[in-house]
């Protein structure tokens, strides 16, 4: 996904790649929320 970082104002792409089962997913989705929080913090 491609998201404009707030900080600098330029776009940033996160690719990620996981097998897609359940832990995979989840692990994905943990990975997203811990990222949010650091662009955010």
């Amino acid at each position: 996904m491609t998201r404009p970082c707030p900080a600098s104002g330029y776009p940033f792409s996160i690719a990620l790649i996981t097998p897609l089962n359940g832990a995979g997913l989840r692990n994905t989705i943990k990975r997203i929320h811990e990222l949010r929080e650091a662009i955010a913090a």
